[in-house]
């Protein structure tokens, strides 16, 4: 694409040249003057400008704002909304290096720009245009203030100088990086050896609050593809990372996977139906409170090494995750756990060596996993460790003391993964048990209507079946009977009501007594009515020992 420009457009300008050179070779330009060119190397490729005719030494050169002729200068206009790159001298072939003019249009623009911050308003979000066409460079390009970087594609050269394509300074605050495909490089040293595959440059790094990166595209990265050093009230969109395409050797050979393709180390960052993809961690977190909301990490296709870790947070807190899919690889949590991961998917194919699909990992002792809250998940695939796993050289608290959340979790298959759900520390559902802990003296049950305990509620098991069971100390006591019977568990063994826990009153129409008992103890201020072993009587033994017959047996 260019900005081509024709003689129509022209016709009020004096003079007409096709390139810079001819512009540099003319000897017929004075002071004052105001020429046009219809392209810098050639007629219309795309770097046209027009320019005034200055002294010498005006301004610095750099190859459009300012182009030393003979004896003077010509003074880049710039009449359009953007600057574009190709008006610096930068040719979009693809194989020219194009740092130098890139960079030239970059500075020239910011020059233009007033102060970066979020409560000045001035000169800003200028544009600065690549035109839709491919440039290579063989050194980094570095944004400082709060411009627009748009609308074309870079791939770094072999020997690139620098680490990353892309370094936006801290100054740069709410700079626009968009519609930027980065080619970090691509080169096989010996045909068919893995080992002797590079890549030649990271792609961005960003250490500036506020700043925006939307629909971009990074691949072929040695460290990084996305690093973002702050992240204060950034705003990521649309933004692919990936390592390695999915037809390259770094996909099959996992040992060549050595990039975090978003590495997230500030705080307080918004990221967006983002893909990180076919990397050592498509998404690694050491920075607190960020967000990220329908994204895509995957890994997998890997035949020299396991693939146990897709995310990695590491000991970092209050990172939320949402409506994003865990593509192989787990979701690795370490040391710190207060996150929140909801109506995510974790997948887990035949060709994934990860074991579980949320694994923790602590040194602590007795560790409560305190505030990490997982909500609404499913799991796909088989997890031998399970579908969260506790690891590490640490210890965990039982079950239901873990401060976790974890509700309404499933497998794909429809049954509960881990157990049906878990309220913080205070109890956990799972297939056929309810645990609950107090947080005083006792776990209370309470309705402001009627509460009813159901057993077999719609009546289609056997009796033996269709009881409740009242258990302390882990030993089952009590049980209602499924024809309404309230027994002890065990035989001549349970005592309804003592000494200081009496009824007040009790209605029976009959009452049955074991025949042939031993004479009971003496309970001050009570009587006990008994069949007497020795004789067969009916007696009755009062608080102070006397022993009276009530009927003999005959």
């Amino acid at each position: 694409m260019s900005n081509t420009r024709d003689l129509a457009e022209l016709v009020n300008t004096t003079m007409v040249f096709d390139s810079v050179a001819e512009v540099v070779a003319s000897t017929s330009l004075s002071v004052g003057m105001t020429i046009s060119t219809l392209g810098y190397y050639t007629r219309g490729d795309g770097g046209g400008n027009d320019y005034e005719i200055v002294t010498a030494a005006t301004g610095t050169v750099d190859g459009g704002s300012y182009i030393n002729l003979a004896t003077h200068q010509a003074k880049g206009l710039f009449t359009g909304y953007a600057i574009n790159v190709k008006q610096f001298g930068a040719t979009g072939d693809g194989a020219t290096d194009d740092s130098t003019p890139i960079q030239s249009a970059i500075n020239y623009v910011e020059g233009l720009s007033g102060t970066s911050s979020p409560t000045v308003v001035s000169e800003a979000n200028i544009t600065v245009t690549l035109s839709g066409d491919l440039y290579a460079i063989a050194s980094g390009l570095t944004i400082t203030k709060n411009i627009n970087f748009t609308g074309g594609s870079l791939v770094a050269l072999s020997g690139f100088t620098g680490t990353f394509m892309l370094t936006i300074s801290a100054g740069a605050e709410r700079a626009v990086i968009s519609d930027i495909d980065f080619d970090g490089g691509l080169e096989e040293l010996v045909a068919g050896t893995p080992s002797t595959w590079s890549r030649y440059a990271d792609i961005i790094s960003c250490s500036a609050y506020r700043v925006v990166i939307k629909d971009v595209l990074g691949i072929h990265f040695p460290n990084y593809g996305l690093r973002m050093i702050e992240t204060q009230e950034c705003s990521v969109t649309n933004v692919l990372m990936r390592e390695w395409a999915f037809s390259e050797q770094g996909t099959t050979y996992g040992t060549l996977r050595t990039a975090k393709a978003f590495s997230v180390e500030g705080a307080d960052g918004k990221f967006v139906s983002c893909v990180g993809a076919q990397s050592l961690y498509t998404l690694y977190v050491s920075g607190a409170l960020n967000m990220f909301t329908s994204c895509h990490f995957y890994n997998g296709a890997s035949t020299d090494t396991t693939e146990d870790v897709n995310v990695f947070l590491d000991n970092t807190e209050n990172t939320m995750l949402t409506g994003c899919y865990f593509d192989n690889g787990s979701l690795y949590i370490k040391d710190s756990f207060n996150h929140n991961i909801t109506g995510g998917h974790f997948q887990r194919t035949g060709t994934a060596t990860n074991t579980s699909g949320i694994k923790t990992d602590t040194a602590a002792v007795t560790d409560l996993v305190s505030g990490l809250s997982v909500v609404g998940c499913t799991f796909n695939g088989t997890y031998t460790n399970g579908e969260i796993q506790f690891s590490g050289t640490g210890s965990y608290s039982d079950d239901l003391f873990k401060q976790i959340n974890w509700i309404g979790n499933i497998r794909s298959d429809g049954n509960p993964a881990w157990y049906e759900a878990k309220f913080s520390g205070a109890s956990f559902i799972d297939l056929g048990s309810s645990t609950h802990q107090a947080s005083g003296t006792s776990f209370d049950i309470k309705s402001n209507k009627a509460l009813r305990i159901s057993a077999d509620y719609d009546a289609n098991s056997a009796p033996t079946d269709s009881t409740i069971i009242l258990s302390t100390d882990a030993v089952d006591r009590w049980t209602v009977e499924s024809s309404g019977a309230f027994l002890p568990f065990a035989d001549n063994t349970y005592v309804i009501g003592d000494s200081t826990h009496r009824a007040f009153n009790v209605f029976s129409n009959r009452y049955t007594i074991m025949d042939g008992v031993g004479a009971p103890a003496t309970v001050a201020g009570h009587a006990t009515i008994y069949i007497d072993s020795v004789d067969g009587d009916l007696k009755i033994k009062f608080g102070d020992g006397v022993i009276k017959t009530i009927a003999v047996d005959t």
